[in-house]
């Protein structure tokens, strides 16, 4: 049976589009002007390859997909809970095995604050990673039967958002209000429930740290006809400058990279 398994893994069309584009990464890598750097990246996106085709070996039937699940909403209770003890206590100088690490960077106009990180140190990674785990847990609350495994999944689902928003991350941000609204819209959710995921984000809203808010009106750096302010974001600057230059690249070696 796990052959058989491994040989539909191997022809489904997304794994030959990925095992494509590694080909491409290795030719590309090949004329570069700095192999050692374009190895690296490729080494990357191998080891992203290796880890799609253990994960779709592992997770091939409902009970193992369901425990892997579980699995992860175990580990995203564990960050959530270190990191927001990091938060409530302001300890930032403990970095609790590498599990709670800190960026101190740019909230907004001249504050910078430290921003938690998790283990991968980066703020807007560990979001997304944060994010993941939201509508997993909140499915396996609406399907888990058993009361305390619902306690459980609404109890990781808490933390992940909570450690969410603690990153500051303005992506994380958005990318956790659109989740919470599809995944509402995906499920035919009761009136009850409603109202109590309704109280439950009030609540949220109540506790927001104040310097979160400030940063998402941030964004209004972006609307049309708004006048430019005197300390523009950092990162909006940032990031304008990496696109100019990506397009800059990509205009002198559309083939095959750089």
């Amino acid at each position: 049976r796990g052959q058989a398994d491994l040989v539909r893994l191997l022809t489904r069309p997304l794994t030959a589009f990925l095992v494509l584009y590694g080909l491409l990464l290795l030719g590309s890598s090949a004329l570069a002007r700095d192999a050692n750097l374009a190895d690296e990246r490729v080494l990357d996106n191998l080891k992203s390859l290796g880890v799609y085709l253990l994960v779709a070996l592992l997770a091939w039937s409902p009970h193992a997909l369901r425990r892997g699940v579980w699995a992860l909403l175990a580990s995203g209770t564990l960050l959530g809970a270190i990191v927001v003890t990091q938060v409530v206590t302001a300890n930032f100088r403990e970095e609790y095995l590498g599990l709670a690490r800190i960026k101190y960077a740019q909230i907004y106009g001249d504050v910078f604050e430290p921003r938690i990180a998790g283990p991968h140190g980066d703020p807007n990674i560990f979001a997304q990673i944060l994010v993941i785990l939201v509508p997993l847990a909140l499915f396996m609350a609406w399907e888990e039967r058993n009361v305390p495994k619902r306690a459980a999944a609404l109890l990781a689902g808490t933390l992940a958002t909570a450690a969410a928003i603690l990153t500051y991350s303005r992506g994380g941000a958005l990318a956790l209000a659109c989740v919470l609204g599809l995944s509402l819209l995906a499920r035919r959710v009761h009136l009850r429930q409603l109202a109590f995921g309704v109280g439950l984000l009030v609540l949220l809203a109540l506790l927001l740290p104040a310097g979160f808010a400030r940063r998402l009106e941030t964004f209004t750096q972006f609307l049309p006809g708004q006048e430019q302010v005197l300390r523009p974001d950092s990162s909006f600057e940032q990031r304008k400058l990496f696109a100019r230059v990506a397009w800059r690249m990509f205009l002198d070696h559309p083939l095959l990279g750089v």
